[in-house]
């Protein structure tokens, strides 16, 4: 059974190591959405040690997210998504210690809104090669993405 997990990782770190900054984008935010539902479930079921390692992943890959934008080039929607990321880290970490699961439902709303937004732009947004415009610096995404195990 250990080789099968090993394969998947494997995976995913092809996955993450060869995909285009849009997508990796839509990847964060994809474990974002589920990994803040998994994080409500267990509490809701009080499995607090699934809870918190779920809020960990939500966390890190939220700190991916900052990490990954280029104020340079993003100029006021970098800004405005460093604003907004912060605020669904605070949320999401004040929703976890005053036990607000409306806390979860907000930060995992706000991420579906992005995440539909990212996926309705067009994959090349533009710049012919898919990362010239891009207001995400693709190192960072990988290398979060990387750490994470290729979970994002």
């Amino acid at each position: 059974m250990q080789g099968y997990g090993n394969g998947i990782n494997a995976y995913r770190q092809t996955q993450v190591g060869t995909a285009d900054p849009r997508r990796l984008v839509i990847m964060c935010y994809e474990n974002v959405i589920k990994k803040t539902a998994a994080a409500k479930k267990a509490y809701e079921s009080g499995d607090y040690e699934a809870k918190g390692k779920a809020v960990a992943n939500v966390q890190d890959t939220i700190e991916v997210l900052l990490q990954s934008l280029d104020h340079e080039r993003g100029g006021r929607i970098a800004l405005g998504l460093h604003a907004l990321y912060t605020y669904c880290m605070r949320r999401l970490t004040d929703g976890d210690i005053r036990k607000d699961l409306s806390a979860f439902d907000e930060v995992s709303s706000i991420f579906e809104d992005l995440l539909a937004s990212w996926k309705a732009m067009s994959p090349d947004n533009g710049a012919g090669d898919g990362t010239r415009r891009s207001n995400v610096k693709t190192g960072a995404v990988k290398e979060g993405a990387a750490a994470a195990g290729g979970r994002v």
